[in-house]
């Protein structure tokens, strides 16, 4: 373990785009106005860009209700859907 976190990090390049959806809408409970929002991510990222085994596609998209967040994602080499990751998150913000 000690070697792995030693070792120097490969530079890798990043592209992608993000949108954001953000709205207003009433409490359930009471008449104060919460924020939700949706955000949609797409990217990719390589160390050098030469073929598609060699690129990760990463998609991603998340959902905001108030203090509450959801978030999904997934990524891939070579653009091949079976051996993706996968990554769920709940979050609660203060």
């Amino acid at each position: 373990l000690q070697g792995k976190v030693a070792k120097a990090p490969d530079t890798t390049f990043h592209l992608g785009m993000v949108q954001d959806w953000e709205w207003e809408s009433q409490d359930f409970v009471s008449d104060n106005m919460v924020t939700q929002n949706f955000i949609l991510r797409l990217g990719l990222y390589s160390q050098n860009f030469h073929g598609t085994d060699n690129i990760n596609y990463t998609l991603g998209t998340g959902y905001n209700y108030n203090v509450f967040r959801f978030d999904f994602s997934l990524t891939n080499s070579g653009m091949q859907l079976r051996d993706s990751k996968y990554l769920f998150s709940l979050a609660l913000s203060m």
